[in-house]
């Protein structure tokens, strides 16, 4: 008779920059929210097995043996841990190792974690990181990456089904809807494919510049227009960082840049991402 195999507790924490933490740390949060879910918190020295999903904590955080540092910080010595790798499936594979544990009664009780941090590193190094994924002849050494490959493909796409920009935007749009609804989810706001907001431009250097402008995003394309109702205040020098999308928001009334509001702000973000600046020079 095969034996049954659940799972009796979850546990999660927020997507977005943990880098402020320790990847064990992160990973035992979770794991401590799923054994209180499972109310097995005070009897964690009683799992038989602890299996880690984890793709490249050694590159990303310069840390290995990850899964026996949980271990220890989560005081559940002596319970073997093993760590799963597999890349962006490394979690999957590790809930997979875990259910074949229990269901082949080698366990009866697996607590499995799941967890990476990329934000120790810089923005490139990451992508390089990830790209180590890719086949090492024919693509990596020709320098694709992840991103590149996740472009080509879309373009492939749009091509061959005459996909255009608006079809992509409404799955960013789906996307926000959903995260909006989800208290894990890195960015909880919805957007809109039109969005839009008025602002009085103040340049004392150059007060041409000055006036209140209306800027709009329709079909994934700005139209700035001028017009007589301002929904607040930008300097140049916050239109500048706003539009390059090189600071928040919110950060603009402490800079002294504007006093947009919370509800502008993020209309903002969403007309505005937050983007790596690039001068493209050479020194």
């Amino acid at each position: 008779m095969a034996i049954k195999v659940g799972i009796v507790g979850i546990g999660h924490t927020r997507f977005g920059n943990s880098s402020e933490y320790d990847l064990a740390d992160v990973m035992a949060y979770a794991a401590t929210n799923a054994l209180e879910d499972a109310g097995f918190l005070e009897r964690r020295r009683e799992i038989d097995q602890v299996i880690v999903g984890n793709m490249a904590s050694g590159m990303f955080c310069h840390q290995s043996a990850v899964a026996s540092s949980l271990v220890s910080r989560m005081d559940m010595e002596p319970v073997p841990a093993e760590l799963v790798e597999n890349g962006p499936a490394s979690g999957a594979s590790a809930i997979k190792i875990g259910y074949m544990a229990v269901a082949s009664g080698m366990a009866d009780i697996v607590l499995v974690v799941g967890g990476e941090i990329m934000r120790k590193v810089s923005g490139w190094n990451a992508t390089d990181v990830v790209a180590t994924m890719l086949e090492t002849e024919a693509e990596y050494n020709m320098g694709l990456t992840l991103p590149a490959f996740g472009g080509m493909f879309t373009r492939l796409y749009m091509e061959r089904y005459g996909r255009t920009e608006r079809d992509l935007a409404l799955v960013a749009v789906q996307n926000h809807k959903n995260g909006a609804k989800n208290k894990y989810a890195h960015i909880q706001a919805p957007c809109t494919i039109e969005a839009c907001f008025s602002a009085k431009i103040i340049d004392p250097l150059c007060p041409w510049n000055e006036g209140i402008w209306r800027f709009e995003s329709h079909n994934s394309r700005l139209h700035v227009e001028k017009t007589s109702n301002a929904d607040c205040e930008l300097t140049i020098q916050g239109l500048s960082a706003l539009v390059a999308g090189t600071h928040d928001p919110q950060d603009f009334p402490l800079a002294g840049w504007g006093d947009p509001d919370n509800d502008l702000q993020s209309v903002q973000r969403e007309m505005f991402p937050a983007a790596r600046p690039y001068l493209h020079e050479n020194f």
